[in-house]
């Protein structure tokens, strides 16, 4: 899911899609701090393309008035820091080996540290 699933009723589409066919999903959230993503988003309107022509600061401070965070819906999250590369895993299940091995790919990505998060409602944080 990318930045379109901004809204917890969307996701919960997605979510029972997977449920009914029997797929476990992870939601993978990218962050990092908002002066980083208005310098990207100032780099990239320097790119001649068709997205260029897309006002995506007025985008992405409309997506940031109604987001609702992930984390409250219960399922397995991972926390991916794409500035500093720090990774956070919530509602893990212990012995979860599909959570292990994504947290395992992203901090590869950029040899980040794994930090545990809050205690979530539901499931285990966890560190590889």
């Amino acid at each position: 899911m990318d930045g379109t699933f901004y809204k917890r009723s969307l996701r919960e589409r997605v979510y029972g899609i997977a449920r009914e066919a029997g797929a476990k999903v992870y939601v993978i959230e990218c962050e990092c701090p908002e002066e980083i993503v208005l310098e990207r988003l100032k780099r990239r309107r320097l790119k001649p393309d068709a997205a260029s022509y897309v006002d995506k600061m007025k985008i992405y401070f409309a997506v940031k008035e109604k987001f609702e965070d992930p984390r409250g819906d219960g399922m397995p999250l991972i926390a991916y820091n794409t500035h500093s590369g720090g990774v956070t895993a919530y509602n893990i299940e212990e012995g979860d080996e599909g959570a292990k091995t994504l947290v395992r790919i992203l901090k590869e990505s950029k040899r980040a540290p794994v930090r545990e998060g809050r205690r979530p409602s539901r499931g285990q944080n966890f560190s590889v």
